[in-house]
């Protein structure tokens, strides 16, 4: 069982950086020395998939936007249940506005439906993605 710190981390898009293409993901950090782990969803629209793999640095790959600290969830657990937990946040392939940005959403959302972040922690997460995306370089044309 370790803590776990819960970030967002928010990715440049390329060649064109418009805040709809921009890339998010969750970022997991355990206390008792677990790889940190990105977790999120993969793929084209209409068919995502779950991905999650070992990240030590994310601001280390070139299209690193921003780190975006939601907390620390509030009950201890493993990396495997972590993960387990969030692999359960639908995926909702049938709805074409769906990607990775509302996963995200849904994913704090399931967390908070946990009780395992708070109301606040879960607005200061979305707000600063949502900042975070509209900080792309390339606007509407």
């Amino acid at each position: 069982m370790a803590n776990i710190s819960v970030s967002i981390i928010v990715y440049q898009a390329e060649p064109l950086d418009y805040w709809w293409t921009r890339h998010t993901a969750l970022w997991l950090q355990f206390s008792n020395g677990s790889p940190s782990t990105l977790v999120h969803i993969v793929g084209p629209t209409g068919g995502f998939s779950f991905e999650h793999r070992e990240v030590l640095e994310p601001w280390q790959s070139q299209s690193f936007a921003k780190r975006v600290d939601v907390g620390v969830l509030s009950r201890p657990a493993t990396a495997a249940q972590t993960i387990a937990a969030l692999r359960s946040v639908p995926i909702r392939n049938d709805d074409r506005e769906f990607d990775c940005q509302t996963w995200v959403t849904a994913a704090l959302d399931m967390l908070r439906g946990y009780s395992l972040i708070s109301n606040e922690m879960h607005a200061a997460g979305v707000d600063g993605m949502v900042d975070a995306l509209y900080e792309a370089r390339d606007t509407e044309g």
